[in-house]
């Protein structure tokens, strides 16, 4: 099992043995390098995002069009508009100029699927061509859908597992707000764990700076 940890850049430890120019933000960590720095932030904002340099690859959510306002209808009418074709056509405008930034600086550009994202779900990635993914599936879960987390993380694997999409995969736990330890969320760990076992046959498992011992002890689950 091939491991990296997801390094925060938020405290000392952290601080201590940042591998590259990305900091303030966190960087995927093999045994050996950096792997990958994560723009965990929306490339449809007006402000966009700018790309860093000194790892080999970059990992972006495909974002989000933002409400007007705080008022509740502007949500749902920003959330319906993500998820039609202007949302998909924003993002493969967004998707086109932040490859050629990415080439110009000699990084490669991979993908973090995200819920309530323009693409969140399997339909959307499958209709992806040429894009490389880094997959989160607590990521991908709706509030809805986390008491069924492990039936979901079967559908969302399965349609994968034979392809050549998925560069990684980050498992982490989710408290319904966003991503945290294995053992400190709202998804029975034993249920990541296995998931973890499962998808290192054909991908890097990405954790939290801290669950790697617990994950390369759980080898035999799936």
């Amino acid at each position: 099992m091939e491991i990296w940890r997801l390094l925060l850049n938020d405290n000392a430890e952290n601080d201590a043995g940042s591998p590259c120019d990305a900091k303030p933000h966190p960087v995927f960590v093999s045994a050996s390098a950096a792997e990958a720095v994560l723009l965990d932030t929306n490339p449809l904002s007006d402000a966009g995002i700018a790309l860093p340099s000194g790892v080999p690859a970059v990992v972006c959510r495909s974002g989000w069009i933002e409400p007007d306002s705080e008022d509740e209808a502007d949500h749902a009418d920003a959330a319906r508009r993500t998820w039609s074709g202007e949302g998909r056509t924003r993002f493969e405008a967004a998707w086109d100029a932040l490859q050629s930034m990415a080439e110009t600086r000699g990084v490669r550009l991979w993908l973090l699927p995200h819920a309530g994202d323009v693409i969140g779900d399997v339909p959307a990635l499958r209709s992806l061509s040429g894009i490389d993914v880094l997959l989160e599936p607590s990521a991908m879960l709706t509030e809805s859908m986390i008491p069924d987390a492990g039936d979901h993380f079967d559908r969302l694997l399965e349609p994968l597992e034979s392809g050549d999409l998925v560069r990684a995969v980050l498992v982490t736990n989710t408290d319904g707000v966003g991503r945290v330890p294995i053992g400190e969320g709202r998804i029975d760990p034993d249920i990541l764990l296995s998931l973890a076992e499962r998808v290192s046959a054909w991908a890097p498992v990405c954790v939290l700076a801290g669950d790697e011992a617990l994950v390369a002890a759980s080898r035999g689950r799936a």
